[in-house]
């Protein structure tokens, strides 16, 4: 073979070369870059669940937004509705106590309207004795005597208790 031109210490020298490189490129480059590659793709992979899981929280996030939305109207609505029943429950106990109220101040008034119509015939009454009483006295001093005028006077009287 060295006819050939080919050296085997040279070859062998090569091979050494060759063995010893890839033994140091395998050891110091292809074995850190291998791992940075693999590190690389398993960021890139948790990249990609965490903007899906981040996706699905978002979806999440908008269910129950919309849940909550959902139900803090249901709950309003409901809100709104006793409150118009207890206003309307309100209103007509205030209208059962303002009639109420108005009958009691009519049988007051009346009651006093009654009082004082009683207060006034009884007054009345009295002024129609009085002046009866005293147009009999007048007519009597001019057309009787004294005894007689007693006597009339007592039957009046009597006859006027009657009445009353």
């Amino acid at each position: 073979m060295e006819q050939l031109g080919i050296d085997y210490k040279l070859l062998l020298a090569q091979l050494i070369n060759f063995l010893l490189l890839f033994y140091l490129y395998k050891k110091f480059l292809a074995k850190p870059f291998s791992s940075f590659i693999k590190q690389q793709k398993y960021k890139e992979k948790l990249q990609e669940e965490y903007e899906q899981k981040l996706a699905d929280l978002q979806q999440e996030k908008e269910r129950i937004l919309q849940s909550a939305k959902k139900q803090a109207q249901q709950e309003a609505e409901t809100i709104i509705k006793a409150a118009e029943r207890s206003a309307e429950e309100l209103k007509k106990r205030l209208m059962a106590e303002v009639k109420q109220e108005v009958d009691r101040e009519r049988k007051k008034q009346l009651a006093e309207l009654e009082n004082e119509k009683a207060l006034f015939e009884k007054e009345l009454k009295q002024k129609v004795l009085d002046i009866a009483l005293k147009l009999t006295e007048q007519t009597l001093k001019e057309f009787m005597t004294e005894e007689r005028k007693k006597e009339y006077q007592k039957l009046l009287i009597n006859n006027l208790q009657k009445i009353n």
